[in-house]
């Protein structure tokens, strides 16, 4: 397949995949949501949105510096290459969906190339991530609506589960990882499975199962190829089910839908098996803490809701979606040998811990209203509950008082703006965290460079060797001049000082 015909095809395949999951977040199945259920459900991301509002306000551009750390910066330079490629091409298996959606929406907005307004550029991969985790927290409140629809719960204490379910999520052992740690494309392939688990639940017709469990495979397959297992396996049970009971023009219907899925996945498919060593997936990455409590909360939770659910079918689908992600670093840890608490185990885990949210908020709205339980019971949920979704209203505030920080913003966009930045093949800032984001940024100057080619672990001997075959030798450094000669006197620099 040529690149442009694989690039019209994937875009065609996004686009119709984004128009889809929109509709599945905003459009309930189990019958119309009371107002309630849904100003519930928009308290998370309202609560996120009032923290980026109020880091732009408190500190201009520089409430960004959560995003300048993890692998957040090697993102902004996979979507600056997208844009400078001039389309969706794969020329390694790294999933780019969501930096494509990104670069886009870039494109469409911004007239400047991301080099030429570099710090914005930043900023707004930035704004773009924090909207996605939103999105995220949307999600897991919206599926927390239609389990207690299913359960037929309702009133002030069903309402309160679905806050719960949203809130619970921006707990620092799953916001600040996911965002300070640079987890984009887990926070998409998450969104993804919690539309699937959302979908379970939901009272909708065959076909429209099938169509999102479809548009869900294609977005899965460029985000983590890994977990795309796992919403093939859910349309393949969605279309066994199915098929019996159908009529020929439906049947049609869902050969061509599931049609689709095929050349939506194929490109980053075929380029991960064409290019990936499996040993890879045991490289060494900063990982966060495993989140057991959660996933064990979570799992005693979805056995109280499939309880009383009645439907071991729809059951059934939805746990495929919430502990496949678990049973996969399982796997990769008895086939691979690599460590549970290594870095894909870690990200794996921390994925079912967050699709276990939804049905800890439904299980403690189940118990609050349960009049059969003694009255203490249901009054210390409710206050466990209020008190934990306070503590997700306050979470976030970790960006912005520095918490979620390892560099110092107004230090590393000055230096990624200098004039002559583009320049320097010599970075030596004040901390190597520090030196590492600069010099990784500084690589959207670069639109030559080798595609991937990201320079984030350059060793003195090799900054010596770019600078000696430089035509004009130029060092980037908070330190003072005749130090950096001293460090580099390999070669005749000219140094750039950026201001501490």
């Amino acid at each position: 397949m040529s690149s442009h015909l694989a690039s019209g095809v994937v875009a065609a395949s996004l686009l119709l995949t984004w128009l889809l999951l929109s509709r599945t977040l905003v459009t309930p199945g189990a019958g119309s949501p009371e107002p309630g259920f849904v100003y519930a459900a928009l308290a998370a991301p309202v609560v996120l949105g009032c923290h980026a509002l109020l880091g732009v306000v408190l500190t201009g551009r520089e409430w960004i510096e959560w995003f300048l750390g993890g692998d957040n910066v090697r993102h902004v330079v996979v979507v600056s290459d997208l844009i400078h490629q001039g389309g969706l091409t794969y020329t390694d298996p790294y999933p780019r969906g969501w930096h494509a959606l990104v670069s886009t929406i870039w494109v469409a907005t911004h007239h400047a190339s991301p080099e030429e307004a570099i710090s914005r550029f930043v900023q707004f991969v930035g704004a773009a991530t924090w909207g996605l985790t939103a999105l995220l927290m949307l999600t897991l409140g919206s599926t927390a609506v239609t389990v207690l629809q299913r359960v037929r719960v309702r009133g002030r204490l069903a309402y309160l589960g679905v806050g719960l379910a949203g809130l619970a999520g921006l707990l620092p052992r799953i916001t600040s990882d996911l965002l300070a740690l640079g987890f984009q494309t887990s926070i998409l392939s998450t969104l993804v499975l919690a539309v699937l688990v959302r979908e379970a639940f939901s009272d909708r017709t065959r076909i429209t199962s099938i169509a999102v469990s479809a548009s869900c495979c294609v977005l899965m397959a460029h985000s983590w190829q890994l977990f795309l297992p796992i919403p093939v396996a859910i349309l393949g049970v969605a279309v066994i089910f199915a098929w019996p009971t159908c009529g020929a023009t439906e049947r049609i219907k869902i050969v061509g839908v599931a049609a689709l899925v095929a050349p939506g996945c194929w490109v980053p498919v075929v380029e991960l098996l064409r290019t990936t060593d499996v040993q890879a997936v045991g490289l060494p990455g900063v990982a966060p803490e495993i989140p057991w409590s959660l996933i064990v909360l979570g799992s005693l939770a979805f056995l109280h809701v499939a309880r009383w659910s009645h439907d071991w079918r729809l059951v059934g689908t939805a746990g495929i979606a919430v502990f496949a992600p678990a049973l996969t670093a399982c796997m990769l840890v008895a086939v691979l040998g690599v460590g549970l608490s290594d870095y894909y185990p870690t990200k794996m885990l921390g994925t079912t811990a967050v699709l276990s949210v939804p049905f800890i908020g439904a299980s403690a709205a189940m118990v609050a209203s349960a009049e059969a339980l003694p009255r203490l019971t249901r009054r210390l949920t409710i206050a466990v509950a209020l008190v934990v979704m306070t503590a997700g209203v306050v979470s976030p505030a970790g960006a912005l008082m520095g918490v979620w920080s390892t560099v110092r913003a107004d230090v590393v966009l000055r230096a990624i703006e200098m004039p002559a930045a583009a320049d320097a093949d010599g970075v030596w800032m004040r901390s190597e965290t520090e030196t590492t984001v600069v010099r990784t940024l500084l690589d959207v100057h670069r639109p030559e460079r080798a595609p991937g080619a990201v320079r984030d672990g350059v060793t003195l001997a090799q900054e010596c060797a770019a600078l000696r075959a430089a035509s004009r030798p130029v060092v980037l450094t908070t330190h003072n001049s005749d130090g950096a000669r001293r460090r580099y006197s390999c070669a005749p620099v000219s140094v750039l000082r950026v201001e501490n």
